[in-house]
C-alpha cells in the first residue's frame, strides 16, 4: 500500500461518522450512522409535535451545542507563525 493510498482510506474513515474512528477524531462517545441521526431528528419532531412542555431531546454522541473546542488565547498571527516554523505555508 502506497503512502497516497494511506492517507486516503484515513481520511475515508475519519469521513465517516458510523466508525469508531471518526467517533473518536470528533470526541464522540460512540459511532453515529446517518440513519440514527434522522431517526433521532424524527423522533424529537414528532415529540414536539404532541407535547405542550417541549420535551428533552434524544441524546446524542458530540457535545451540546453551548460546548466549544479549540480556542485559544492566542492571536490568530501567533499561530500562523507557529505553523509557518513548523513547514505550513500560510499567509498573514
Amino acid at each position: 500500500m502506497s503512502w497516497g493510498e494511506a492517507v486516503r482510506q484515513v481520511q475515508t474513515l475519519a469521513d465517516d461518522p458510523s466508525t469508531r474512528f471518526a467517533a473518536t477524531l470528533s470526541g464522540h462517545k460512540h459511532p453515529w450512522t446517518r440513519e440514527w441521526e434522522a431517526l433521532a431528528n424524527l423522533y424529537d419532531l414528532t415529540q414536539n409535535a404532541h407535547r405542550f412542555a417541549k420535551p428533552q431531546a434524544y441524546p446524542r454522541p458530540w457535545r451540546p451545542s453551548g460546548e466549544q473546542h479549540g480556542r485559544t488565547e492566542m492571536s490568530r498571527a501567533e499561530v500562523i507563525d507557529i505553523l509557518n516554523a513548523r513547514g505550513h505555508k500560510i499567509a498573514n
